[in-house]
């Protein structure tokens, strides 16, 4: 009695006609838990094993070498058989490449998922409502770090659906006294700030004060006043700006060109004016006076300039080529350039682009 162990791997192996001689090649094989009588005269080869079984043939078998957890071979009388070995990996990997196939072929979308992420990023970007936030803020205020770092928040996230959030740091000079000055501040913003004040009926302007798309304000630093104002602000309609071309014409000057789409008919005002702000892409500077002194702070788009540079009425689309100045001597590398159209009686902005022709650092 000659005790055979179990096929090991699990595969199917079965004999064929092929050549006169036989054997067993590369795979131990054998009936699992039990006994199966072998004597040199016995009638019978294998002719199939599965995994748990195995099946006589008018085959005689010579050569009784089987042995458990060893590959065991025999020769056969008259033409021989040769055991092949159909393995189930390659069944699996058969079945699941079908599997895969017939699933793509059920839904072709699938075939882009990967390929298109980001070309579907870009294209939801494309497809959002520009929505201008100007913060009004100075590094003399101590009010004023926490706006600076929620506007660096929402311009690197960009949490709104549905929204392109372009950002503007606009730094005022009413800090400046006692003979330091933020060095970002401009007597322009201030005045900006304070029409802003008088559209919005305050009392005075203050700082951090958030403006979105010059339609609402709110305090800077508090986050859920302004994804509300940004909610409100995404869904009004707004005109296509285009930003192209960008080049220097000189140290100081940058060409570029602007393509503003015709105010619509039931625009309430029959133009609009078209702005351009240059800013830095981001700043950091150490504080040396005022309430923030020895502090360390951060900004995003701090603006250098903001310049008025044409008009689009109704019927009448603006495209051509503007120029506007830089402070720096750097050239484009770390700039950004934001072009808007805002209406110049309610300071409403019904549309915005922007173009980063940085190198960040």
């Amino acid at each position: 009695m000659i005790e055979l162990v179990g096929i090991e791997r699990g595969f199917e192996e079965w004999f064929e006609e092929d050549g006169d001689a036989g054997g067993v090649h590369g795979e131990q094989w054998s009936v699992v838990g039990g006994q199966w009588p072998v004597s040199g005269d016995s009638s019978g080869a294998l002719r199939k094993v599965q995994p748990g079984q195995a099946f006589l043939s008018n085959r005689s078998l010579e050569g009784r070498n089987f042995s458990a957890g060893t590959e065991s071979t025999f020769a056969g009388k008259g033409r021989g058989r040769q055991m092949k070995v159909s393995r189930l990996a390659f069944v699996f990997v058969f079945t699941l490449m079908l599997l895969v196939v017939m699933a793509l072929l059920a839904n072709p979308l699938a075939l882009r998922s990967a390929a298109g992420s980001d070309v579907s990023k870009e294209t939801g970007a494309m497809n959002a409502s520009p929505v201008l936030l100007e913060l009004f803020t100075s590094e003399g205020c101590s009010s004023c770090p926490p706006a600076d770092r929620l506007l660096a928040q929402l311009d690197g996230t960009q949490p709104i659906a549905g929204a392109q959030l372009i950002v503007l740091s606009e730094h005022v000079d009413h800090w400046d006294h006692d003979g330091w000055k933020d060095a970002y501040s401009s007597s322009a913003f201030t005045s900006r700030q304070e029409e802003y004040a008088r559209r919005f009926r305050l009392n005075s302007a203050y700082t951090p004060q958030l403006v979105v798309d010059g339609n609402a304000q709110v305090n800077g630093s508090d986050s859920a006043a302004a994804d509300r104002a940004i909610e409100s602000a995404r869904r009004r309609a707004k005109v296509a700006v285009r930003i192209s071309a960008v080049a220097l014409t000189d140290a100081k000057t940058i060409r570029l060109h602007l393509s503003v789409d015709a105010l619509p008919g039931d625009f309430q005002g029959r133009t609009a004016d078209i702005l351009v702000a240059v800013a830095l892409d981001h700043a950091e500077s150490h504080v040396s006076g005022g309430e923030n002194s020895g502090r360390d702070l951060r900004h995003v788009a701090v603006a250098e300039s903001i310049s008025k540079v044409g008009t689009v009425a109704k019927g009448t689309k603006f495209d051509r080529d503007v120029r506007v100045k830089i402070k720096g001597a750097a050239g484009l590398e770390g700039l950004r350039l934001i072009a808007f159209v805002q209406q110049p009686d309610d300071g409403d902005v019904v549309g915005a682009a922007l173009v980063n022709s940085t190198v960040r650092n």
